[in-house]
């Protein structure tokens, strides 16, 4: 089944390699580049999932969550963050995320590891 995937990410190469293995798994795929317009286009196409690098300029991938969290059009959308290896998830980001459906790749990564992470938030049901 086709579901509508939102990557929020500064680096375009990654962006495509992204945006072609969830097109050939039948997923339809929004890049957005810039993460100040990042939440606007979440309310507007309202995705399944987002997968969402954290270290952008311009805003962080923790602020576009904390817009997702407030928003009860968009705080049960699965995000599949994609930080560096270098950001780490401190207590603050984790105090975030709770309640959310998340799950957590440090790049680099193996794209196999992507693709289980994102169905299993696509497909798994949410935790009661």
């Amino acid at each position: 089944m086709s579901k509508k995937i939102l990557v929020i990410n500064d680096d375009p190469v990654f962006d495509e390699v992204l945006r072609a293995a969830l097109s050939a798994r039948g997923h339809q795929v929004e890049i957005c580049l810039q993460p100040q317009l990042a939440f606007g286009r979440i309310k507007k196409w309202q995705p399944d999932l987002v997968a969402l690098d954290i270290a952008m300029p311009g805003r962080s991938g923790w602020e576009i969550v904390s817009q997702m969290r407030s928003d009860p059009r968009t705080a049960k959308v699965p995000i599949l963050i994609t930080p560096a290896a270098h950001v780490g998830l401190i207590a603050a980001e984790a105090l975030l995320l709770q309640g959310m459906r998340y799950d957590k790749l440090r790049k680099p990564f193996e794209l196999d590891d992507f693709l289980r992470a994102l169905e299993h938030l696509l497909h798994d049901p949410p935790p009661r």
